[in-house]
């Protein structure tokens, strides 16, 4: 695993430009009047397609082959995957979360720190989520088939939204989703910031760990 992860770090070092200009992008927006708290998810969903970039490199010119004939397993491959994401999103976040700090103290109204805080988080579980999504579609359908894919079922999400937003009236869901909204804020509230940090961080890991399963499964039917 560990020559995987430096040929993925190579790969990623060969794209330091592009993520030198993301970087003063996301700079940019958040000194032109953008919340602080932009850069944080900005540059954590920057990260997480650059990793995500590292299959295009893998699958070009036959190289998948060439991987699965040297002493590396399948599983290895995905696992590395996973380890990589979860090293660069979080390193990034925390990247983020210090340059959100310093733009933030120089706002006119700057934002609570707690806000920062709670931002950070919600931005590095909800970029490795995505990343338990988009990873086994990646890996099933290659890089560019992948894309298709994953517009499909954003689309497919956002459409479900919309939809529920409609008919929420017509089949009497109104109630129940506010009941349920009330009791989630409800709990929110009660509990503790101990708490809810360690209900996230369950509720991620439990979702990488399902998402690594399918992916190990993907992995080992595909043909090179």
């Amino acid at each position: 695993m560990k020559g995987l992860l430096r040929k993925d770090w190579e790969i990623i070092a060969l794209n330091k430009r592009f993520f030198l200009v993301v970087l003063l992008m996301a700079l940019f927006i958040t000194f032109s009047g953008t919340d602080a708290t932009f850069i944080q998810t900005y540059l954590a969903f920057m990260a997480l397609f650059m990793v995500l970039n590292s299959i295009s490199y893998d699958e070009m010119d036959n190289g998948m082959a060439y991987l699965m004939s040297l002493p590396v397993s399948r599983k290895t491959y995905v696992k590395e995957k996973y380890l990589l994401i979860c090293i660069c999103v979080g390193v990034v976040s925390i990247l983020g979360s210090v340059l959100a700090f310093f733009i933030n103290s120089t706002k006119t109204s700057p934002v609570a720190i707690e806000e920062l805080g709670l931002s950070f988080l919600i931005s590095l579980i909800s970029t490795l989520i995505f990343s338990a999504i988009l990873l086994p579609m990646v890996i099933k359908f290659g890089p560019d088939k992948g894309r298709i894919a994953i517009g499909i079922v954003c689309a497919g999400i956002f459409g479900s939204i919309l939809l529920l937003g409609k008919l929420k009236d017509v089949f009497l869901l109104k109630d129940k989703l506010n009941r349920v909204d009330t009791a989630v804020t409800a709990f929110v509230d009660g509990a503790g910031p101990v708490v809810m940090t360690a209900a996230t961080v369950l509720i991620c890991a439990a979702v990488l760990l399902t998402s690594y399963f399918f992916s190990t499964r993907i992995m080992q039917k595909k043909e090179f």
